[in-house]
């Protein structure tokens, strides 16, 4: 089985200290994978990620940063009670600004990802980052995004590896607070991605890895010697 990108599920953005950032989702497929691609202001930390279905998250990628901007993932396999309807993001250390996106990837592993995520940093564009240092087997995908310390209107752009789930989510607004934009992105089964940040002066982190399928058992059977009727 191979592990396939099925869909954005969910997203929210603000620029306000809170405990937890609430995220609604929906139409979320039991025995499917949520994936919850993070980007935030670089002094927040995360101490959990929870869901209203009681669902286990796990950090698949831990925190990087770079002068304003952060990035992580975190993800379940969806196996308790029914779909989720809310995945909450846990702060131990309140950011001000956040813009969080859920994806709903089919056919992964339980185990969940392969191989060591992939990080990029800098400040400016034209950078291409991605899972380039990791190998994209045939029925794997890959998943990550892109941050920036940078006003909403940032645009970020995609190689032509990562040909689903482009879905920016952004804050925005005047004040003290920096914004923070978010790409998160997919690849497709079994090749390795790539992304160009075209982001001005802006400062911008990026995390990607890969997510293995999913090996279906096969049925052994045993062989019994037949008893012929005299």
């Amino acid at each position: 089985m191979a592990v396939a990108y099925v869909a954005s599920r969910g997203s929210a953005q603000n620029k306000t200290a809170e405990a937890g950032t609430a995220i609604t989702v929906a139409s979320v497929t039991l025995g499917s994978r949520l994936i919850v691609l993070c980007g935030y202001d670089d002094n927040g930390v995360i101490s959990s990620v929870t869901d209203n279905q009681s669902n286990t998250y796990v950090e698949d990628a831990a925190k990087v940063a770079f002068s304003g901007a952060a990035a992580s993932i975190w993800s379940a396999k969806i196996t308790s009670g029914s779909a989720p309807t809310s995945v909450t993001v846990n702060w131990s250390t309140q950011p001000a600004a956040k813009a969080l996106r859920v994806f709903e990837f089919s056919g992964t592993a339980d185990s969940g990802y392969a191989g060591t995520p992939g990080t990029a940093s800098g400040a400016g564009g034209g950078t291409d980052v991605g899972p380039t240092s990791l190998t994209v087997d045939p029925g794997e995908a890959g998943a990550g995004l892109i941050v920036a310390e940078a006003p909403a209107t940032v645009f970020i752009g995609s190689g032509p590896d990562w040909a689903t789930g482009q879905v920016d989510v952004a804050t925005s607004g005047g004040g003290s607070a920096s914004n923070i934009a978010n790409r998160s992105i997919a690849s497709t089964d079994g090749q390795d991605g790539s992304a160009k940040a075209d982001l001005g002066s802006a400062d911008w982190v990026a995390i990607s890895l890969v997510y293995r399928p999913l090996v279906e058992r096969v049925p052994r059977f045993t062989s019994y010697p037949q008893i012929l009727a005299h």
